[in-house]
């Protein structure tokens, strides 16, 4: 179900909203404060403030998106270290509400400083001022330190952690999973025929985390798991990766080739003794696919450990996580070939666009668009509500036919877990492709059945 499909809705289409571009005149930068209850926009020039605009011309100012009977609450680092990504989950929320279009939804935004104790001085203030349901908070910590008083309060929370032990009684959790980012690139590889599986890890909590996620796909999806290594800095990396590969027996592989065609001068051997000579090792890797957990620096340690032990992408399928969607590594060379899940690209490319069109700049992390769509489905909900108070029952909050944002088909399971219809993407100099699309719609059984 499309989150612009209700009365007043200003976009006949929710992500496809950009095929009809909303005016925009310029926004200028959020000026979040700790414990706001509102939103408070820097003045431009001669002290006026900057407007979203209509297509008709009218001008809607962030205050107008306080007015709403329904308060949406969005609890996010606003200072700190991640307060910029905190900041861009808030504009995009802003975003939403404004195509939504109506006078059912308001937004406000609270800081949690991306701490504990934060979010949960940021809950008891939106609960207090009269929030019917909570976006946020960002991280695990902070959504379980929440918990207690939210559903004392009878808010629910639609939390954008990636922890799925997060969960509880309406207590939402919504962000890219990592078990279900390895489920589906495991389950794409099995269906392209490859069977076996080696793991390498940073060891990090992240990396641990993904980790078990890519063995427990494997097992589930019939695949056969070889080995798995957490790699830690330090001189014995690359002869624990020289281990995982099986180095030292593909060494013994290619001399004996090598000795073998010692005497041979037909051509086809003089080729093939020629191709020996320039590589280290010969024979097969003990798996057909390296599920790979690291990203930014640590992949390139990875790649160059790899490419030491004469493994690459031209004798190995590399598969990594969606944080593989991010900077160069979309084009990195030394992943040709390689797979990672992904949102559905066109549309996250629209939002993108879209963000960068209001605000002058893009969205300072990948997550930004988590705050469209979640508070997109909000403002749909509360406008399509006969009572406020039945907007956001967990059956409305759960409908199994799931809802599309710009980070495709989303639907929530009765024990709060998000389900998302995720894209397989491979990597290539021109930048990725998809080789397989996100599923359009979810079957009509419950969600987790």
């Amino acid at each position: 179900m499309h989150l612009s499909s209700f009365p007043g809705s200003r976009v006949s289409r929710y992500p496809a909203c950009l095929k009809r571009l909303v005016a925009l005149a310029s926004i200028m930068a959020l000026a979040l404060v700790a414990g706001c209850k509102g939103i408070d926009v820097a003045s431009p020039p001669h002290g006026e403030k900057t407007p979203l605009q209509t297509e008709s011309g009218k001008s809607v100012t962030q205050q107008d998106l306080l007015q709403g009977k329904t308060k949406v609450a969005i609890l996010v680092p606003l200072s700190g270290e991640t307060g910029k990504t905190g900041e861009s989950i808030v504009n995009a929320a802003q975003l939403a509400l404004f195509d939504m279009g109506g006078d059912a939804t308001s937004l406000h935004p609270y800081d949690t400083a991306g701490t504990p104790d934060g979010a949960r001085r940021a809950a008891e203030r939106a609960i207090t001022d009269g929030a019917s349901i909570l976006i946020g908070p960002l991280f695990s910590s902070e959504v379980k330190a929440i918990a207690t008083q939210v559903q004392s309060a009878g808010v629910p929370a639609l939390t954008l952690t990636t922890d799925p032990t997060a969960a509880e009684h309406g207590i939402y959790v919504a962000g890219f999973l990592i078990r279900e980012q390895a489920t589906r690139v495991v389950s794409y590889a099995r269906e392209q025929g490859l069977t076996r599986f080696a793991v390498l890890s940073t060891d990090t909590p992240f990396g641990r985390a993904m980790a078990g996620a890519y063995e427990q796909a494997v097992m589930e999806g019939g695949g056969t798991l070889v080995n798995t290594l957490l790699r830690t800095t330090g001189e014995d990396a690359r002869s624990r990766i020289a281990t995982l590969t099986s180095f030292q027996a593909r060494v013994a592989e290619r001399n004996r080739q090598l000795k073998s065609l010692e005497n041979k001068t037909d051509p086809e051997s003089v080729k093939h003794a020629a191709a020996l000579q320039i590589r280290e090792t010969a024979g097969a890797l003990p798996f057909d696919a390296l599920l790979m957990t690291s990203s930014g620096t640590d992949l390139m340690e990875d790649l160059a450990l790899l490419a030491s032990v004469d493994v690459t992408s031209s004798n190995v399928r590399m598969i990594g996580p969606m944080l593989w969607n991010e900077g160069t590594t979309r084009t990195d060379p030394a992943l040709r070939g390689a797979w990672y899940p992904a949102s559905p690209p066109a549309a996250r490319g629209l939002f993108i666009n879209r963000y960068q069109e209001a605000f002058g700049k893009p969205p300072a992390s990948q997550i930004a668009s988590l705050g469209y769509d979640l508070t997109a489905l909000a403002a749909r909900l509360s406008a399509m509500a006969a009572h406020p108070g039945q907007a956001f029952r967990p059956e409305k909050l759960t409908d199994p036919s799931g809802f599309e944002g710009w980070d495709g088909l989303f639907r929530f399971r009765p024990d709060g877990i998000v389900e998302r219809g995720l894209a397989i993407m491979e990597i290539q100099p021109a930048g990725p492709h998809v080789v397989s699309p996100a599923p359009g719609t979810f079957n009509r059984k419950s969600p987790g059945s």
